[in-house]
């Protein structure tokens, strides 16, 4: 196949549509990439690239076809200019390309309007479109700004809904979504497909098994921002009956850390909370072999909850039991699994009983590593990533369009 892949962010740029990418290259397809200037998330374009440098490039078996875009800039204003520059300076070189693609493939973050030069290329030349979302719209936005701005919020489902039906193929993140678009977008059936995306398979094969000592280690992992729901955490932590076998770690940082910090003192459960900032990569085996489980909470306000985040495949590829807070796909794939137990979203009491059960009775918990991570080799590595999305592109490019 001859593939076109649209995304704003690229190498180098790290996020996994690179490797996608490199990966379909590497498996005989010839692909073409068409991104923006690399700037995220610093809002700073490397010397290289600027002034028209390196416009067009290539990496790993993969053409590189470069957007001029306004460099993103903290605020409304500066993050609207990174946005729309990149989607109409796009959408002008896409048309430009000329035809010879197959199928397009728009990897769509946020915001959705990245989306859109795929669309102008697909209806230019009458190309299939697989759209891969990984944020759902408006919803992203709404989280951002809230309720505040009604008009505004119509406007862009508006916008995302002409793009996502343009798509011929939606393949989401969660299976969660799916729902979504049924509600949101009236787009169902088979043109909703759920594709999760893969985690580093590293940890597999390492023994991060922790010798039982007088507490019990419960440690969450990744970005400390609203949508990750803390006071949950920390709430349900201070009601635990048994919270003097526990001690609760938080490891990375984000805009609620301070949040979190002052609510664990305000509870009176500050010396039972270990805050160990954000850690390099290089050291998160040390974590997990401090672990004897891992937590997670997602606020339950929003389809943004729904997600199913990526530390929850990093908890399983690692072998730890999960302990949650949370709904949608990932409510779905912990019981499905058999990695641990969920309650709902923002239940502090259930929560706290989970804790207490796993505090009282860590046997009881036995086996859910090993589920966890045979789980995650059937369905979250790289290749099986690659493959269901090889496929879905090449059923398009056969000719199986909406």
């Amino acid at each position: 196949m001859r593939v076109l892949a649209v995304c704003q962010h690229y190498w180098p740029e790290d996020f996994q549509v690179t490797a996608v990418c490199e990966d379909l290259a590497a498996r005989g397809h010839e692909v073409t990439v068409l991104a923006g200037l690399p700037n995220y998330p610093s809002g700073v374009v490397p010397p290289e690239y600027r002034r028209g440098g390196r416009r067009r490039e290539e990496r790993g078996g993969v053409r590189i076809v470069r957007a001029w875009e306004v460099a993103r800039r903290p605020g409304a204003l500066g993050l609207a200019a990174n946005y729309y520059s990149f989607a109409h300076s796009a959408k002008r070189l896409a048309r430009r390309l000329g035809g010879g693609f197959d199928v397009v493939f728009a990897y769509q973050l946020s915001p959705v309007m990245m989306a859109g030069p795929a669309v102008a290329y697909k209806r230019m030349h009458g190309v299939p479109l697989l759209l891969y979302c990984c944020d759902l719209w408006p919803e992203s936005m709404k989280v951002m700004i809230g309720e505040r701005f009604r008009p505004l919020l119509e406007h862009y489902r508006r916008v995302s809904k002409g793009i996502y039906d343009a798509a011929d193929v939606i393949s989401v993140q969660s299976s969660a979504f799916r729902e979504y678009f049924e509600r949101v977008h009236s787009i169902s059936g088979e043109s909703v497909r759920y594709i999760p995306q893969f985690a580093s398979d590293e940890y597999l094969g390492e023994d991060f098994s922790r010798a039982p000592s007088g507490r019990v280690n419960l440690v969450f992992m990744g970005n400390m921002g609203r949508a990750q729901n803390l006071p949950v955490i920390v709430s349900a932590f201070a009601r635990m009956r048994n919270r003097a076998r526990a001690l609760l770690h938080f490891v990375g940082d984000g805009a609620c850390l301070g949040q979190t910090k002052r609510l664990a003192a305000d509870l009176g459960v500050g010396e039972g909370v270990v805050f160990h900032g954000r850690q390099p990569y290089a050291q998160m085996p040390r974590y997990y072999r401090m672990a004897d489980a891992c937590v997670l909470s997602l606020a339950g306000d929003s389809w943004v909850g729904t997600t199913l985040p990526s530390k929850l495949q990093g908890y399983m590829a690692a072998g730890k039991p999960v302990l949650a807070a949370i709904g949608g796909g990932a409510r779905r794939v912990i019981e499905e699994s058999g990695c641990g137990a969920a309650v709902a979203p923002g239940d502090v009491d259930g929560f706290a009983s989970i804790m207490d059960r796993f505090a009282e009775e860590p046997s009881a918990f036995d086996g859910c590593g090993e589920r966890g991570r045979a789980y995650f080799a059937e369905h979250f590595t790289r290749s099986h990533h690659v493959d269901a999305i090889e496929e879905a592109l090449e059923e398009l490019a056969r000719g199986g369009r909406r």
